[in-house]
C-alpha cells in the first residue's frame, strides 16, 4: 500500500487534508492558552468539517472541495464520470 501524501489546507495551517480524503489536525497551542496543546490526530471521516482558520474563526468545510483544491492542478480542466474525475 502506497504512503499517504499530505497537503496544507488554504487558510488552515494546523490542518492537513490526505490523498484519500482524511483530515489531520497538527500538533498546535490551543487558542487563548500557553501552555495546553493540542495533540496531532486524524478527524472522524465525514462529507463536511469544521475547522478553525488563521484568524480563530470555526468554519464549516466540505471535504470533497479541499481535496480538489489541494491536489488537482489549476490549469487543467476535469469532468466527472462514474463517481471518478478524469483529465480532459
Amino acid at each position: 500500500m502506497a504512503r499517504q501524501k499530505w497537503m496544507p489546507i488554504d487558510g488552515c495551517s494546523n490542518y492537513r487534508i490526505g490523498s484519500n480524503g482524511e483530515i489531520k489536525r497538527l500538533r498546535h497551542r490551543a487558542n487563548g492558552t500557553k501552555h495546553k496543546f493540542l495533540p496531532e490526530k486524524i478527524m472522524k471521516a465525514s462529507t463536511y468539517v469544521y475547522l478553525t482558520d488563521d484568524n480563530g474563526t470555526e468554519r464549516h468545510l466540505s471535504v470533497q472541495r479541499l481535496f480538489v483544491t489541494a491536489f488537482l492542478d489549476k490549469g487543467k480542466v476535469y469532468y466527472k464520470t462514474d463517481h471518478r474525475l478524469h483529465v480532459n
